[in-house]
């Protein structure tokens, strides 16, 4: 299944939005959509989500029911398939964190 990845101001993200976020992480929760959130990293104010699913419609209806934007998606290739991001997984998406989003222009 794909597996994208986006990004949140904390600002806009209530407490209980992540506390389910993380239930929903340690869980393997799928919800109707077929979507799953395999982790999340907190930094600078900003939440980046990894989550797979069938395509970006469900992706985008997941959010909405969280009562999330979800205008910054992104494919993310690369990971080890596991239901949940690894150690090993963590370096592949700090990667694209900085080629998404800190990459300087060219």
């Amino acid at each position: 299944m794909p597996v994208f990845m986006d990004r949140h101001s904390l600002s806009e993200v209530s407490l209980v939005v992540l506390q389910q976020l993380q239930v929903e992480v340690d869980s393997g929760f799928v919800d109707p959509n077929g979507v799953r959130i395999l982790g999340h990293w907190a930094e600078e104010g900003v939440i980046y989500c990894v989550i797979e699913g069938p395509d970006e419609a469900a992706i985008v209806k997941h959010h909405a029911v969280r009562l999330l934007r979800c205008n910054d998606l992104h494919p993310l290739d690369g990971l080890s398939g596991s239901p949940k991001v690894t150690i090993q997984d963590d370096a592949v998406v700090r990667a694209e964190i900085m080629r998404y989003w800190h990459a300087s222009p060219a």
